[in-house]
């Protein structure tokens, strides 16, 4: 499995994660992110894949930072299992079981037939598009479609599409 630029994920690596997950059982891998570059070890239960664009996200309950977290696949290394048992899953994961209601509209910014346009183009005609989703999921919807939160912070044309009324979703959907 290739992630961005050209990132692999090994097939024996990715074939661990995949059995940690229809198993409930945990593992332990080298890891790094963009808050810790330099490869670390994290030990992980996983529970869902996620397609993000274009990469894949594990979602997980991670022992370090005590909370569920995604993690990018291609950021991965040296996955290994580990015996441990008790740890969080997927029924305890209140973001992922709480569903949030994300709708795209064109940006307010934009002349009416710019918003016209964008509306034929992005949303089927329609003038918005709705999505029911889990909460971690929110923030790769608004990345997908390169949707804007705040106007002044996110203005026309460079962002064609806004989320409407962010302050509404769930706490923990949007990332800062």
């Amino acid at each position: 499995m290739v992630g961005v630029g050209g990132t692999r994920i090994s097939y024996t690596d990715h074939s661990r994660i995949h059995e940690s997950i229809r198993s409930g059982s945990a593992i332990s891998m080298t890891y790094r992110s963009m808050s810790q570059p330099v490869a670390h070890r994290r030990t992980i239960r996983p529970h869902t894949l996620i397609k993000a664009g274009a990469r894949w996200h594990v979602r997980a309950w991670c022992i370090a930072a005590g909370q569920f977290r995604d993690f990018n696949l291609g950021r991965m290394t040296e996955v290994e299992a580990v015996a441990l048992q008790d740890l969080p899953g997927k029924d305890e994961d209140v973001q992922w079981a709480t569903k949030a209601s994300i709708r795209l509209i064109a940006h307010p910014q934009l002349t009416a037939a710019q918003r016209e346009m964008v509306c034929e183009e992005c949303m089927q005609g329609t003038s918005g598009l709705r999505f029911e989703v889990e909460v971690p999921l929110v923030q790769y919807v608004i990345q997908a479609y390169r949707a804007g939160l705040d106007p002044q912070r996110h203005p026309a044309p460079d962002y064609l599409l806004m989320v409407d009324q962010p302050e509404s979703l769930p706490d923990g959907a949007i990332w800062h």
